[in-house]
């Protein structure tokens, strides 16, 4: 699995883009104010509020899936959900140099439809956090849902526009109970590694003493 930018450094990517359109939009309200009087500084305003709620929309969404990303999964977690699951597909490096980029993204977004069928209705949460790493915050028990959502990875999907191909994936599955802000993630992280050295399409759950936590 590869190396991901930290919290720290997302966060504050995230600040920098909000700080600029913030200045933006107060550019734009005080020239407003200046030029049109009070009609026109309450149209601006609207208009400016309703801008500033797609862009930080759009700075929570993974623009290739719809599903939410790493910076709403940090917000999230603050919640305290019942348990985190963390779901990383088997072999993927070889699969994308088998299909290519392009149908390996086309690949993510059909397995992002699925995950979400499996949580929506229960009111679970899916993210995607990397390439082809998604997490789920859930309130209900972990273990049957993650056994279904690596059943709903490993059905066939067919790929492609001129010519279908036929893929077929598995992905294993890091289970956390109780996951604390500041761990939730090296926990998850750890357990999602030890079930990949026991083989495909595994699932293990995070036991403290037991499992000794890398760094994320």
């Amino acid at each position: 699995m590869t190396t991901v930018p930290t919290t720290a450094t997302i966060t504050t990517a995230t600040i920098t883009t909000t700080a600029i359109i913030t200045a933006a939009v107060l550019i734009v309200l005080f020239t407003a104010a200046a030029l049109g009087g009070a009609a026109f500084w309450r149209r601006a305003t609207r208009r400016c509020v309703a801008a500033l709620r797609q862009a930080d929309a759009a700075a929570r969404r993974d623009p290739l899936t719809g599903l939410s990303n790493r910076t709403a999964f940090q917000h999230a977690i603050t919640g305290r959900p019942a348990a985190l699951i963390l779901l990383n597909l088997d072999g993927s490096a070889t699969c994308r140099r088998l299909i290519g980029d392009r149908m390996f993204d086309e690949l993510l977004v059909i397995l992002a439809g699925r995950l979400t069928q499996h949580t929506d209705a229960a009111g679970d949460r899916v993210f995607r956090l990397r390439r082809d790493e998604f997490a789920v915050l859930t309130d209900h028990a972990p273990g049957p849902l993650a056994d279904r959502l690596l059943a709903a990875i490993a059905e066939p999907a067919e790929l492609g526009s001129s010519f279908a191909v036929t893929v077929e994936v598995t992905a294993c599955a890091g289970v956390v109970h109780q996951p604390n802000t500041r761990t939730a993630l090296r926990h998850a992280d750890t357990a999602l590694r030890t079930a990949k050295n026991g083989g495909r399409g595994r699932t293990v759950v995070f036991t403290p003493g037991v499992h000794q936590p890398g760094t994320r």
